[in-house]
């Protein structure tokens, strides 16, 4: 991993002219990963570092993994040689912004993961907003997400963007046993309550947050409106 500044930004922090909090402090970086799998989990390590003081650092940090292994496995970043680029911008108390950049090509998963777009999904329910920029060279992926949790609208949304959703709890029981785990597992990994969990599973039309469908739908790999059909009204 080769880290650098993110150069446009280290000259907005020379034009301020009266010191500022430290832990107030813009904080950009940049950090170059070899396109291969074996390296996603440094981009979860180093963002983890980074996103110490944040409170919805889950989120980040899940959504920056599912854009990272979009880049390592489905881009021409995956060629011999191949990297990708993981940038972040944070202000505290304000926002955080991840930018996924690789080295462009069709995003063409193998025949075994049908889901193409599953990570896109995901940064849909939890990022405030987001967007991809292709230049036909390198393709970037960026995200942006409240510091803390609030109700907003995306301009990815159409009408009023819905921040609890519906859930099938049935169909949330199916695929868990499906996936061979047990309910204290998939609740741990998703990271929320066990009570919580069993809540969505005994009720046929529980309510929760998009962000806990998100959680749940990436440790079962599977899609958000899998388990809770109504996300993709407001998704897509």
């Amino acid at each position: 991993m080769v880290a650098r500044g993110h150069g446009p930004h280290a000259s907005e922090r020379g034009a301020m002219h009266s010191p500022a909090p430290r832990a107030l402090a813009l904080r950009t970086t940049s950090a170059i990963y070899p396109g291969n799998a074996e390296h996603i989990s440094a981009v979860r390590a180093d963002l983890r570092a980074l996103l110490a003081d944040c409170p919805m650092a889950d989120d980040v940090i899940l959504c920056a993994s599912e854009l990272a292994a979009n880049a390592a496995l489905h881009s021409d970043s995956r060629q011999p040689g191949g990297t990708f680029t993981v940038r972040t911008m944070i202000s505290p108390g304000h926002y955080v912004r991840i930018d996924v950049e690789d080295q462009g090509g069709l995003w063409e998963p193998a025949v075994s993961n049908p889901d193409r777009h599953h990570g896109l999904d995901i940064l849909c329910a939890l990022a405030r907003d987001w967007d991809i920029e292709d230049d036909q060279v390198n393709r970037t992926v960026w995200a942006v997400f409240d510091w803390a949790s609030v109700v907003t609208v995306s301009r990815h949304s159409q009408g009023s963007r819905r921040w609890t959703v519906v859930v099938d709890g049935g169909q949330l029981r199916k695929l868990r046993r499906q996936h061979g785990l047990a309910r204290k597992e998939l609740a741990g990994r998703a990271g929320i309550s066990l009570h919580t969990l069993s809540r969505l599973e005994r009720q046929q039309n529980a309510s929760c947050r998009t962000r806990t469908v998100a959680r749940l739908a990436a440790v079962l790999g599977e899609e958000p409106s899998s388990i809770a059909p109504g996300i993709g009204e407001h998704t897509h």
